[in-house]
């Protein structure tokens, strides 16, 4: 697939679509994908779609069938439809990240003010991100937090509390994140500029 990155329907974030057409926003996690026509939008769009065309074709109905009983028919069926298509565009979506036992909620908390620090940052931001990653790896066993910093590689708390001395406040760094499989942080890079 060619790299394409597009702005998030949700929240203008650019969102890497090189690997798949179904994608998790970084930022604001919505579940956004590219159609066919390489159009970029989230089931939340197609539902609201959906219902303007069912609301259009009723009304169209309504000035056009003459019989009060067919036109009941025809919208329950229409509406059974759009139901339909909209359970199949939400769980058809929401099923790529079933597989982790942690919630949407769960995931920003952890990752929020880590993913706060990415990018160029002076030494002084630096430091406050350790500070933080101390804090998780001290309080959340289940999703410890290794920090890479030249030939250091670690996940003690005491070894990085030592490695926050190693950063000037004025100077700038760069800070890249990995995650696990649920979405988690679970890499903290560091790099000299």
């Amino acid at each position: 697939m060619e790299v394409k990155k597009i702005a998030c329907p949700c929240c203008g974030a650019n969102i890497d679509f090189s690997k798949s057409d179904k994608v998790k926003c970084e930022y604001c996690h919505a579940m956004v994908y590219l159609d066919d026509k390489g159009q970029v939008s989230s089931p939340e769009e197609d539902i609201e779609k959906l219902k303007i065309i069912a609301d259009d074709a009723a009304n169209e109905l309504n000035n056009s069938v003459g019989t009060k009983g067919f036109k009941i028919v025809f919208g329950l069926i229409f509406s059974c439809v759009i139901v339909f298509i909209s359970a199949i565009l939400i769980l058809g979506i929401t099923s790529i990240n079933t597989h982790s036992k942690y919630s949407e909620y769960d995931i920003s908390s952890f990752n929020n003010d880590l993913e706060l620090f990415t990018g160029t940052n002076s030494g002084m931001f630096v430091s406050n991100l350790l500070d933080n990653v101390i804090t998780k790896n001290k309080t959340d066993k289940d999703h410890v937090i290794t920090v890479i910093y030249g030939e250091i590689n670690t996940t003690d708390t005491d070894e990085i509390r030592q490695l926050k001395t190693n950063f000037e406040d004025f100077k700038n760094y760069e800070v890249s994140l990995d995650y696990d499989s649920d979405g988690f942080v679970n890499k903290v890079t560091i790099f000299d500029i």
